[in-house]
């Protein structure tokens, strides 16, 4: 939600989420608890860290097709 907030974005922009395999939260129920509306796309990248540009790649990749238009990258705790 801060990273939302300083980038000036409302959360129900947010229609994309990316993340790793080593999350075990389904993607709906972060979607939900910031207040996403309406999620069209969502991955998950095996190996957490080694893997740290993947997600990115793949937000890039969704935007620029036209799947999503505000994809968010994030990494468990």
């Amino acid at each position: 939600m801060a990273a939302l907030a300083e980038a000036g974005i409302e959360p129900a922009e947010v229609d994309g989420l990316c993340t790793y395999t080593m999350d075990n939260n389904p993607e709906i129920e972060l979607f939900r608890n910031i207040g996403g509306t309406s999620l069209k796309f969502f991955s998950r990248v095996h190996y957490g860290g080694g893997a740290a540009c993947a997600p990115v790649m793949q937000a890039a990749m969704a935007v620029a097709t036209g799947v999503a238009e505000v994809v968010v990258c994030y990494r468990p705790p």
